[in-house]
């Protein structure tokens, strides 16, 4: 916790701050152009209403992606370009502190990032029904790919921001396969939730329900839990039994 608090204070600076507007603003302003331009503030329907979940839906998640890439995958990268990994290593327990803490700091600044956006742009589309769910998916989203992403910097320190980029295009591939691989998707899960939380499942006809799944919302959010915690494990355990040299960027 000491490490994150460190961290998050040494992140303040006015380039993250930009980039937090930047990325909270990006579903936003997509949202704005399509009510004003769109359709208009007032035209409710069944239609017009699922239209706008599955914008947020995908606006929010693309942009969690992004913040997480961001601020997760460079995180053993940044120890070795700074010359401080060697100390963290030397102390008892550094690594899985620095790991754990770089961790908690890329959450926090995702999750703030997101729900941000989604707020507001529940708030725009005139869906404040929409509001719990959307902040809930964005927050499943943010501990999901944090834990992937740190996975991957820990086993790619050279080229983590690379390597997650293309595991988060995967990511979104995979979940649209009709078959077992897409229990291993973020996305997948994220999805099914959405039709769940927004009670879209009955209205939606064969050819978009061979996409989600007949599983209750808890069993989706309990496959979520376990994901993180299995990745930051292995996370945890090849950084413990990993040589990195300090030149090994």
């Amino acid at each position: 916790m000491a490490l994150a608090e460190f961290e998050g204070r040494r992140s303040m600076t006015w380039s993250r701050m930009g980039l937090w507007l930047v990325l909270a603003g990006f579903p936003v302003a997509i949202v704005l152009l399509f009510v004003i331009f769109g359709d208009g503030p007032m035209s409710h329907g069944p239609t017009r209403d699922q239209l706008m979940q599955v914008m947020i839906f995908v606006l929010t998640q693309v942009t969690v992606a992004l913040s997480v890439l961001l601020w997760a995958s460079p995180s053993l990268q940044v120890e070795l370009e700074n010359r401080t990994w060697i100390y963290s290593a030397t102390r008892p327990y550094g690594r899985r502190s620095v790991l754990l803490g770089r961790y908690l700091v890329a959450l926090v600044w995702s999750s703030t990032t997101n729900v941000t956006s989604a707020f507001l742009c529940c708030m725009i589309a005139g869906l404040p029904s929409a509001l719990l769910p959307m902040c809930g998916l964005v927050l499943l989203g943010c501990a999901a790919y944090s834990s992937l992403f740190s996975l991957l910097a820990v086993m790619f320190p050279k080229r983590a921001m690379t390597v997650a980029f293309a595991m988060s295009g995967i990511d979104f591939g995979v979940a649209f396969i009709p078959a077992m691989i897409r229990q291993f998707s973020i996305q997948y899960h994220l999805r099914c939730l959405l039709a769940k939380w927004m009670g879209q499942e009955t209205e939606m006809g064969a050819e978009v329900s061979m996409f989600l799944s007949d599983a209750w919302a808890i069993q989706h959010i309990a496959i979520l839990a376990v994901y993180v915690v299995a990745l930051l494990a292995m996370a945890v355990y090849i950084l413990e039994r990993k040589e990195i040299a300090t030149d090994d960027l």
